[in-house]
């Protein structure tokens, strides 16, 4: 099967994802010119510290992809010229959170580390967005068939289909 992608509105994604990044760069290029000349050494230590967790998560470990593409044995996420491939059959773990009256999904795989597999995905963002989550569903209930966690989202959707609630 071909590989179904998932693109992230572009102009969205610089909006939402690059500019905080680069301004958490410049926060943090900031702090330690304060933490040099100023008194107040600590306090910037500890903004520089979370700039750096920040600009780790955007840039390096590609924690908000850009594009996600998708086929029956393999998912890939895309960001900044980085890819992380996962085969199905290698995942041991792959955990869905959905946040914010699932507009987001908090996704790990194989317990996610902090150079891959934590992702966060705005939902509403993406192109054919209802099918990417019907997707993650899918391989979530693949990898784990006895999750006690994947048959309560199955009867949560049915109990809203039965009710005639939309589940969007």
């Amino acid at each position: 099967m071909k590989l179904k992608q998932y693109q992230y509105k572009p102009s969205c994604f610089f909006v939402q994802v690059t500019l905080p990044g680069i301004f958490t760069a410049l926060i943090g290029l900031f702090s330690i010119y304060q933490m040099i000349v100023s008194d107040y050494g600590p306090a910037y230590g500890f903004v520089l510290l979370v700039a750096i967790y920040h600009v780790w998560n955007t840039f390096v470990s590609v924690s908000n992809p850009e594009k996600i593409s998708v086929d029956t044995n393999k998912i890939l996420f895309h960001a900044y010229g980085k890819e992380h491939s996962y085969d199905l059959e290698e995942i041991e773990h792959f955990y869905m959170r959905m946040i914010g009256g699932r507009k987001r999904i908090y996704l790990t795989i194989n317990h996610g580390g902090i150079f891959r597999g934590r992702y966060w995905i705005r939902l509403e963002e993406f192109s054919e967005n209802t099918e990417l989550e019907e997707k993650l569903s899918q391989m979530e209930a693949q990898i784990h068939p006895n999750s006690i966690l994947v048959e309560a989202k199955k009867q949560g959707k049915e109990r809203l289909k039965k009710k005639g609630v939309p589940y969007v």
